[in-house]
């Protein structure tokens, strides 16, 4: 067993028969951009409970090279650099501003590679043989770790869970690529390599968009209505990702994940 638990799901027929909304959930953000991720109605009574969640709730782009998974992450924490002083201090190291969010599109890609190969040198074989080994070999996670064609490998996502000591919870829509159905779910990374929920550490919540065994993830942040970023005039400013447990947000999504315990 693995640390997620998926939620209640459902489907839609064809393409053709899809609403506009979800069409628009189908077509990933370029990194920075930033969108509602529901309109006000949608006339399925889970989703328009999502919509009335005020600040209202955006999803926000991430790059889909490889690092969009790991992007997301980052943004939503606003993450320092995770690496140590005399690391970042090597002439040969990328150099880089210390906070995610404060750097280019292109600065925040070099970014997110940078960061990442760092993390999968901090994966401790204790933690690894308590919660992995009879899933992977130790040398293959590192190996995908390292592989920025991977945009997250296998199990990642608990390692990162528990490096930055938050549950990760994912709203996904997968489409069969056989099917063509639509399935909608709730998982959760806990930061204790478990399969609950821990309501003493703080989360972060990202949308993922599966494409039968490929997808891209793009972080979900709560942004006031009318909010502007100084630096950029008319867009939209980057709101909390960083969530306590007595979030609107969060109790939503443990109540349509604790569906299918």
């Amino acid at each position: 067993k693995t640390e997620e638990r998926s939620a209640s799901q459902g489907g839609e027929g064809s393409p053709s028969k899809r609403p506009a909304w979800l069409l628009d959930l189908l077509i990933s953000l370029q990194d920075g951009h930033v969108a509602p991720l529901l309109p006000l109605k949608t006339g399925y009574r889970d989703f328009d409970l999502l919509a009335d969640i005020r600040p209202r709730v955006h999803r926000v782009g991430s790059w889909a090279d490889g690092t969009c998974f790991f992007g997301s992450v980052f943004h939503s924490l606003d993450a320092q650099d995770p690496r140590p002083e005399e690391h970042k201090a090597d002439v040969n190291a990328p150099q880089m501003p210390s906070s995610f969010r404060l750097a280019d599109s292109d600065k925040r890609k070099e970014m997110g590679r940078a960061w990442r190969l760092y993390l999968a040198t901090q994966v401790e074989r204790k933690w690894f043989d308590k919660h992995l080994k009879d899933v992977i070999s130790f040398d293959e996670y590192i190996q995908t770790y390292l592989d920025p064609t991977c945009a997250v490998g296998p199990m990642h996502n608990m390692h990162i869970a528990h490096y930055f000591q938050v549950n990760i919870f994912f709203l996904t829509i997968h489409i069969n690529p056989v099917s063509d159905k639509i399935e909608f779910s709730i998982r959760i990374s806990s930061p204790d390599g478990a399969a609950q929920y821990n309501p003493e550490r703080r989360s972060i919540a990202l949308y993922h968009m599966a494409i039968g065994d490929g997808g891209h993830y793009e972080a979900l942040q709560q942004i006031e209505e009318g909010a502007k970023d100084e630096a950029a005039g008319a867009s939209p400013k980057y709101g909390t990702g960083l969530f306590h447990h007595n979030s609107t947000l969060i109790q939503f999504l443990l109540s349509k994940a604790s569906r299918s315990r």
